[in-house]
């Protein structure tokens, strides 16, 4: 289904241009004879002069408004950058969870094409989870002692489902998904993708298998990652 603003500027945006190029073709005699051009083959007599200049001084604002609204058509035309919600629902069944861990002392954790990866993962393994009838959340970890320190630096990377910080590299989910597996690196920046499986019963959120199936480090890894697709195992 088309949005709004692609609905826009299949039409609005299109009637501008017809009107503006109609407006061209109308008025470029009268703009010429303006500027000082000459016209041999042309009727330069005195009273068509004055009617192409009359008829030119009332078009300017036609003209305008033809340029005002192809400016507002390009100001939305461009790709509008989609950005991850947190559905806040309980998981229900398989849960998906994306876990960017990070850090504001890292320097590398700024580079704003890793940021911008950062953000379209989300959308791309949420839009995949949705269609695939799993459940799906984002958590975001920094590895700052201050906890202030850590929610400042997440939120530049826009939103998530959940957000882990303080106490460094010790805090819980490095303490769970870094300093547990003795094969991983603990670099940073680095993604975790983790599956779970969820059900209810009694009353009670029963959470088992609990599985690293994806993990990928450094700056450079993230966003080739990313422009792919952000492809997992088995996929």
């Amino acid at each position: 289904m088309l949005s709004f603003w692609q609905i826009w500027n299949m039409t609005v945006c299109f009637l501008g241009i017809q009107y503006g190029f109609g407006l061209q073709q109308a008025n470029m005699s009268p703009i010429y004879r303006y500027l000082g051009a000459a016209f041999p083959c042309a009727d330069t007599s005195p009273i068509n002069q004055t009617t192409s200049l009359s008829r030119f001084n009332m078009n300017v604002h036609q003209l305008l408004v033809a340029l005002v609204l192809l400016l507002l058509c390009m100001s939305y035309a461009a790709p509008q950058e989609q950005t991850y919600q947190p559905n806040n629902k309980n998981p229900n069944g398989v849960e998906l969870i994306a876990m960017y861990i990070g850090a504001e002392y890292c320097g590398p954790c700024h580079d704003p094409q890793l940021k911008k990866a950062i953000k379209k993962m989300k959308t791309i393994l949420g839009d995949r989870a949705a269609k695939e009838g799993r459940s799906f959340s984002v958590t975001g970890v920094a590895t700052d002692w201050g906890v202030e320190t850590g929610i400042r630096y997440l939120r530049g990377i826009g939103p998530f489902d959940e957000l882990i910080v303080g106490k460094g590299l010790f805090n819980q989910a490095t303490s769970e998904y870094i300093w547990k597996d003795l094969s991983t690196s603990t670099i940073v920046p680095q993604i975790v993708v983790i599956e779970r499986d969820v059900r209810y019963q009694d009353g009670r959120a029963i959470i088992s298998n609990n599985r690293v199936i994806d993990r990928h480090l450094g700056t450079i890894e993230i966003i080739s990652w990313v422009n792919k697709g952000a492809q997992l195992p088995n996929e």
